[in-house]
């Protein structure tokens, strides 16, 4: 893989590389541990080509509003380049220093391009916060005359707040936060369908009436996504099982 890896940069193109270690169960907006394999990708192809082309590292952000949401927003962020043929001599003297050096950096320079929690407890209280200013990255509640540029700045002055603030002082307003959540929960509502009819953008009626006149339109969407769709799901299937098989034949044989 490496090796690969090298030869790809030596034709002076492109890595990406997903650094992060683990991933989470639910969607929580901090970086995760760093693994040092994009360093240990650079400096093997520097060793490869002899060090005689330029290899950068940069951190790239990526922004969900949601994740796991059809159609939701997504913001890339891009640091500013590390030229790792600058640390040629410290790298010759000692590798693993300036692997562990450089991945610890990368680290940070991805924490700047992205909101990042210290605290995973504090993830819903966050996310409340968004939801209620309406200024930050949540998919639902969010001020349209904002750009996305704007939500996302918001978003990570919030975390950078909350990561200085002592766990204490949050711990109330998370309480009160959390009661309000439940409460919209059992009212089977959400905080921007209040805020839409309290300013009266869009009544439940018009709702409904927006809803029937688009039925047609869904219709036709529907109909021309599931020809497409079972066609190729058959076609897919029969070449697999044909493929199947025919392993199965040379295993046999």
């Amino acid at each position: 893989v490496f090796k690969d890896c090298s030869k790809i940069l030596i034709r002076k193109k492109n890595l990406l590389v997903f650094a992060e270690g683990v991933t989470d169960d639910v969607f929580v907006r901090r970086l995760k541990p760093i693994k040092k394999g994009a360093i240990r990708i650079g400096f093997s192809a520097l060793e490869y080509m002899d060090w005689s082309e330029k290899i950068y590292i940069a951190a790239i952000g990526c922004n969900y509003t949601e994740p796991n949401r059809m159609r939701s927003d997504l913001l890339i962020a891009t640091s500013e380049s590390i030229c790792l043929n600058d640390h040629r001599k410290q790298y010759e003297e000692n590798p693993n220093k300036v692997i562990s050096e450089l991945t610890l950096l990368a680290g940070k320079m991805m924490r700047e391009q992205i909101t990042h929690i210290e605290n995973p407890h504090l993830t819903s209280l966050h996310e409340t916060i968004m939801i209620l200013t309406r200024r930050g990255m949540n998919s639902e509640s969010y001020n349209e005359k904002l750009s996305l540029r704007d939500r996302y700045d918001y978003s990570k002055r919030l975390a950078n707040w909350m990561n200085q603030e002592p766990i204490d002082r949050l711990e109330p307003l998370k309480e009160v936060s959390e009661k309000y959540v439940q409460a919209l929960s059992t009212k089977n509502i959400t905080d921007d369908e209040i805020w839409r009819i309290k300013n009266g953008q869009l009544k439940i009626s018009q709702q409904i009436i927006l809803l029937l006149l688009l039925i047609p339109f869904n219709i036709i969407g529907a109909i021309h996504c599931a020809l497409p769709y079972f066609a190729v799901k058959y076609f897919v299937k029969i070449n697999l099982r044909g493929l199947y098989f025919g392993v199965q034949r040379k295993c046999y044989c």
